[in-house]
């Protein structure tokens, strides 16, 4: 058996025929992985792939608390400030909320009316410590996961406009306002852009691990 093996890696493995075995590796791995069911494909009955204790679990656990399902599908903004929110952000908000009800995004069925609240009153559903505020905005159930994509870049261009790029991508924890998205029309959005690109991922990996493994 040593010496069959022996034999097989002089074979393929020789100066004159490596490139050779490399190239027939990576013909294998694209008709494979054209042939073979893709990770796209494969779908789950089980709409929930995270801990228990995740923060985009707990939130989507709040929103079907605090809101109705004949509301629509929610999107979660969560605002926060490490040193507190500050009156100009509830007002900030408020504005926000003020431009949704003037011009929707696409998809956008519901907003509640922050906009004709005092900011006092907004100030008094942020969290105990006053850093957070969590406020939704409702989509249509029965949109797809590409037209809730187009709604969020929409609503990132607005996000942008009014408080500048740094809120979306800045450090959390900073001393700035920052905003991110979360509940089930963030989860859906997230995950599909997530194991979009699995496939190629999947092939690149792999051949690099065989050409290690050869090399």
């Amino acid at each position: 058996m040593k010496e069959l093996l022996k034999k097989w890696g002089g074979i393929v493995a020789n100066s004159k025929t490596r490139w050779a075995t490399l190239l027939i590796w990576i013909l294998l791995i694209g008709v494979f992985s054209y042939v073979w069911p893709q990770v796209n494909d494969r779908e789950t009955a089980d709409n929930q792939l995270l801990p228990d204790d995740a923060m985009s679990v707990e939130a989507n656990k709040l929103a079907n608390q605090e809101f109705s399902d004949d509301a629509g599908t929610p999107l979660l903004l969560v605002w926060q400030r490490d040193d507190g929110l500050e009156k100009e952000d509830y007002q900030y908000i408020q504005d926000l909320y003020q431009d949704l009800t003037n011009h929707p995004v696409d998809e956008q069925v519901f907003i509640p009316p922050f906009q004709d609240a005092p900011p006092e009153a907004l100030a008094e559903t942020a969290s105990e410590d006053g850093k957070a505020l969590i406020t939704p905005i409702f989509f249509d159930g029965n949109a797809s996961t590409d037209d809730l994509q187009a709604a969020l870049d929409q609503l990132e261009m607005k996000i942008t406009n009014q408080f500048g790029n740094e809120v979306l991508e800045g450090d959390i924890g900073a001393a700035d306002l920052q905003v991110r998205f979360s509940g089930p029309v963030g989860i859906q959005t997230d995950a599909v852009s997530l194991f979009s690109n699995a496939d190629i991922t999947l092939l690149v990996t792999t051949v690099l691990l065989v050409f290690i493994l050869l090399i």
